[in-house]
């Protein structure tokens, strides 16, 4: 019997929300070649951190939007 060998590791995270009367849709990927020399904890390993990683970009990228959407309210306040 033959026996499979992981060439890459890839993971997708996506988050949609309704902020105010707007929604916004952020999304990460990340993928990772694996060695031919990949062990299983290696592999779960990699496969912790590479979660870990696009799971905080989509984090910080709807952190960045609602910092920069308060900013602008704050400005938008200051005109009048």
């Amino acid at each position: 019997m033959s026996e499979f060998k992981t060439k890459s590791i890839k993971f997708s995270s996506r988050l949609s929300c309704n902020v105010g009367n707007s929604y916004y849709t952020f999304e990460s990927t990340i993928e990772k070649q694996c060695p031919e020399t990949f062990t299983e904890q290696e592999y779960l390993d990699a496969k912790q951190q590479l979660w870990d990683e696009c799971n905080n970009e989509v984090d910080t990228q709807l952190e960045k939007t609602l910092e920069f959407i308060q900013q602008q309210k704050q400005n938008s306040n200051k005109r009048y």
